[in-house]
């Protein structure tokens, strides 16, 4: 199981910057395209809707963003990394991970307790499915995440406290080799699902992208955000190859000419932003994080190998230490992401 980038990517870009355009344009934008107030409110309902207390119909691009944003703030930011490091913790200290643990390990770590309540994800995943646009697959998928999230927090709350508390010195392992296989099961149940569901949500925020641009190009006022939404984009671009493709299938040319294109956009918005104090942290995110896909680019173009040091620290919370790594790459892409809240 690897750790995902942050799933906040473009989407969280696009709503920051439509707090910075202001309530009010958002609005006068959704009702110059479709003649109502964008708002769950009784206003925005049509005499149908009214009599029968169903939900207003949201404006189209809205009701995506709501969409997207449901199962991005609900269940994959606040609960896959977690779980992910919960079974590299668990992983850690196993010699062989499908026999489980025999009682004769030098060092027992246990795993990482989840916080939060991933009911709130089966919620929103339910919230969401009755929102427009219907997507078939991405709901079918989220509700599969939902589920296997349920099932891998509780196997995972089952176990924490065996393990924190040191009971397995009382049982002589015995209740960490019978909760192992529906603890593992349930592992790789998630990591499957958490994959497809990621990938269903890297789709959506990429229409979301392509909307904001739309909205924005052309107009004078809005030429930062524009330039910040348009390096969001290439910049995802980026992380995605660098950091998902095999590091043997990872091509030098490939890697250069995105990097040519994030340094381009990076250095138009650094110029659409330069009257932005706030803004230097966020593009100093930036730049560390082309820095280290250059790092990447010549490591892949000269073909130098990791040395056995730097393989252990590959996958671990100490690989983003390695330099000319994708480990480093993702390392300071979230970074970049954390930052984003300098652009206010």
């Amino acid at each position: 199981m690897n750790r995902t980038n942050s799933i906040t990517f473009l989407l969280a870009m696009v709503l920051l910057l439509g707090v910075s355009l202001g309530c009010s344009k958002i609005t006068e934008r959704f009702k110059s395209r479709s003649g109502a107030d964008p708002t769950w409110s009784n206003s925005a309902l049509s005499p149908d809707h009214a009599a029968t207390g169903e939900k207003p119909v949201l404006d189209a691009e809205e009701s995506l963003n709501k969409k997207a944003s449901l199962y991005i703030t609900k269940c994959v930011n606040p609960f896959s990394n977690r779980v992910t490091d919960s079974y590299s913790r668990y992983a850690s200290w196993i010699a062989d991970l499908k026999a489980g643990p025999t009682g004769r390990e030098r060092i027992v770590y246990g795993l990482y307790d989840i916080s939060g309540d991933p009911e709130e994800c089966d919620n929103a995943v339910g919230e969401a499915a009755e929102l427009a646009p219907e997507l078939t697959e991405t709901e079918a998928i989220a509700e599969r995440y939902a589920e296997a999230l349920k099932l891998v927090v509780g196997e995972i709350k089952g176990i924490h406290d065996y393990y924190e508390q040191d009971n397995y010195k009382d049982d002589n392992f015995a209740r960490a080799k019978s909760a192992h296989p529906a603890l593992l099961l349930a592992f790789e149940q998630f990591d499957v699902v958490n994959k497809e569901f990621v990938a269903e949500i890297d789709k959506l925020e990429d229409q979301v992208a392509q909307n904001a641009l739309r909205a924005l190009e052309g107009d004078p006022s809005n030429a930062f955000q524009y330039s910040v939404t348009k390096f969001a984009v290439s910049s995802k671009k980026l992380s995605v190859y660098a950091t998902r493709t095999e590091f043997g299938a990872l091509d030098a040319d490939t890697l250069e000419h995105t990097i040519t294109e994030v340094d381009s956009d990076l250095a138009e918005m650094k110029t659409q932003g330069s009257k932005n104090p706030l803004a230097t942290v966020y593009f100093s995110a930036a730049e560390e994080f082309v820095k280290s896909s250059k790092e990447l680019m010549r490591r892949v173009r000269t073909k130098e190998p990791f040395d056995s040091f730097e393989k252990q620290q590959l996958g671990t919370f100490s690989g983003w230490m390695v330099e000319g790594s994708p480990d480093q790459v993702r390392y300071n892409y979230n970074r970049l992401i954390q930052s984003r809240s300098m652009l206010r």
